[in-house]
């Protein structure tokens, strides 16, 4: 017999204190009772085993890592789709200085801070008298000056080697993006509303789109031949159909006065398109009949449109409060002055929109390539691009600007000041009319047109509004012709308005979740209360939900950090965290379900801060997001469900 083996066992306690002397027992006799054992005397009671810590978000299975490696894979997508313009490359000195120009006069830019005694130094030092461009450049140092031509290639030399010069470069010069007509336009229309003539409007849903918007708010900038026609006092008098459009102080920078008339009836034409007087019984109508117009004339008595005088519109019109730019100008060359200026616009918040050039190839001119632009190609009636338009892969949308080669009802119509044509010619005084014209400088006024009904409608950053034009074009390929597709004003407004719905539901949301922490934040620091527990989720809630709203305003529309603002990753790694305990399980769901519901209500507006395109790849991201948070939230309430039965089991 083993001794050992059948010997009794002392029950294993885990919790066995260190030995104490046992307390004597007495053997009861009939009737007798016990004598009690006085308090200090008595064992301390035996503590339940403590069940073992075990992580919430444990359990991980090919289903989780299927789970990621949707989220990665979107992602990816998602990236590859950068709606982000190329920055084109600078040009070198060598071909600034063979561009286009005015033989005897520069431009130079300045340092902000520098001193006129500066100024008058750094001219005699180079022989020149440099002068401010207009009475606007005072404050950003934008000077000109005449040269000799033969010894204008010394002087920019010296001036680009001082240290109190940004930038020197020749004046360039730009052109009307408007191609030159081989069908007569000497046809004069009766003053009698011609809306049937405008079948570009007719393409762009702008039927739908008016009733909507009408871009009452947005202020629009036109930085062209000016606005309107000379009277005979020389002044300036405005085109019959623009009796009800509205005015913003403007600026005759060609001529470096207050305002100056439209030679060339070219500004007036792109104005009409964009704001033209409408519904009230006179010609055709504008695509934002209720927007400002601000002319910002570039043009001067000879029709030269400077480089000095653009960029010191594009100054105005950062500081002026415009909220969009049209820009239906364009030359070959790059300038660093005209790159510096359209940053400053398009800092300042102004929406600036270009015309693509109608050289009819791959070639997209100067300043549609700088990035900060909106890029606009020309298509004819039929929808295919125009034989004149520029294209190429700095376009970004495509708008109709007319086909001359279908004859004069596939051009635009819009009201203007122009000549009778002759034999020899344009000849006899300019006539208030209904005319048309065609070039993507009639394409980039539709554009800037509907960039203005979505600023009535509260989207007034430069980087949404590109994006929101881009994402609602009807799509059409290849995209170094089209851009994004054709614009479509209807789905533009249409997706905008819809986004106004989301804006309330997260309003209510909001309201009723502090509501909520109103009537129950009194239990804050009171931790045992149950509604501390239900105060912390709700928190969680909230902070879901409008964490990517907060991000976006933080790191504005378009930034990278919008992705991870957008994904329910941080709700993951919450949920896998190790040692996680039934209360921040219950906060880390709450978290994953706001971002879910955030992730839902942008994917039915379409209003996700990403410049990507098509929009496909923004709601395949919206969407992969959404599965996965609700996939991860379900399988980890059920393993929570496990863990709470096996902790109820134990106790």
């Amino acid at each position: 017999m083993d001794l050992e083996r059948d010997k009794p066992q002392p029950e294993m306690d885990p919790q066995r204190r260190p030995a104490t002397p046992e307390p004597r027992v007495q053997r009861l006799g009939p009737r007798q009772e016990p004598e009690p054992v006085p308090a200090s005397r008595q064992p301390p009671p035996p503590r339940p085993p403590k069940p073992p810590t075990r992580n919430m978000g444990s359990g991980w299975g090919m289903g989780r890592i299927a789970a990621i490696l949707l989220l990665l894979i979107s992602g990816g997508v998602l990236i590859g789709g950068s709606d982000e313009k190329p920055s084109p490359p600078s040009a070198p000195t060598s071909v600034i200085d063979q561009a286009e120009s005015v033989p005897d006069e520069i431009v130079v830019d300045l340092k902000d801070n520098i001193t006129d005694a500066q100024i008058a130094g750094l001219g005699q030092a180079v022989g020149i008298q440099l002068r401010y461009a207009s009475a606007h450049s005072a404050a950003y140092k934008l000077m000109v000056a005449r040269v000799n031509p033969g010894d204008r290639g010394r002087v920019l030399a010296g001036l680009r080697a001082s240290p109190l010069v940004e930038a020197a470069e020749p004046q360039i010069l730009y052109h009307f993006d408007q191609a030159s007509s081989s069908v007569s336009t000497s046809r004069f229309v009766p003053n009698d509303p011609d809306y049937k003539r405008q079948w570009d409007l007719t393409m762009i849903g702008m039927e739908e789109a008016w009733t909507k918007t009408k871009g009452k708010g947005a202020t629009v900038a036109v930085i062209d031949s000016g606005v309107g026609g000379r009277n005979p006092a020389g002044g300036v008098v405005q085109g019959q159909d623009f009796n009800r459009t509205e005015f913003a102080t403007g600026y005759d920078f060609g001529e470096d006065i207050p305002v100056g008339p439209d030679d060339d009836g070219h500004g007036t034409h792109v104005s009409g398109t964009i704001a033209e007087s409408t519904d009230n019984g006179l010609f055709g109508a504008g695509i934002a009949p209720e927007a400002k117009l601000m002319p910002l004339r570039v043009a001067d008595a000879k029709g030269q449109l400077k480089l000095s005088a653009i960029a010191d519109a594009l100054h105005y019109a950062g500081d002026h409060g415009a909220n969009v730019a049209n820009l239906s100008l364009g030359g070959p060359s790059a300038s660093d002055i005209m790159a510096s200026s359209m940053r400053y616009a398009y800092d300042k918040g102004v929406t600036l929109v270009c015309a693509a050039g109608n050289d009819g190839k791959d070639d997209v001119g100067y300043p549609a390539k700088y990035k900060e632009c909106i890029t606009v190609s020309a298509v004819g009636p039929t929808g295919e691009i125009a034989s004149y338009s520029t294209w190429g892969k700095e376009v970004d949308i495509a708008a109709p600007g007319g086909e001359p080669k279908m004859g004069e009802d596939a051009l635009i119509y819009q009201n203007t000041f122009m000549q009778k044509k002759g034999l020899f010619g344009p000849s006899g005084p300019r006539v208030d009319g209904f005319f048309p014209m065609f070039g993507t400088s009639m394409a980039a006024p539709h554009v800037t047109g509907v960039a203005a009904l979505l600023v009535s409608l509260g989207i007034k950053d430069p980087s949404e509004i590109r994006s929101q034009l881009r994402k609602t074009a009807k799509v059409k390929t290849p995209a170094d012709h089209y851009g994004a597709g054709i614009l479509d004003a209807a789905a533009a407004v249409q997706t905008t308005a819809r986004s106004e719905r989301q804006n309330w539901v997260q309003i209510a949301l909001a309201i009723g979740a502090a509501g909520l922490l109103l009537t129950i934040g009194r239990n804050l620091r009171r931790p045992t209360d149950p509604m501390f527990f239900v105060h912390h989720i709700a928190i969680a809630l909230a902070v879901g939900l409008f964490l990517p709203i907060a991000l976006e305003k933080f790191v504005g529309f378009g930034s990278w950090w919008n992705l991870v603002g957008h994904s329910v990753v941080l709700g993951i790694i919450f949920l896998v965290l190790p040692g996680l305990d039934r209360s921040s399980f219950w906060k880390a769901v709450a978290f994953t379900l706001g971002l879910v519901i955030h992730l839902l209500l942008d994917a039915d507006s379409g209003r996700a801060p990403f410049l990507v395109i098509p929009q496909q790849r923004i709601l395949f991201w919206l969407a992969a997001n959404a599965a996965v948070g609700i996939y991860f939230m379900v399988s980890t309430y059920s393993s929570a469900k496990k863990e709470m039965s096996l902790t109820l089991r134990a106790a």
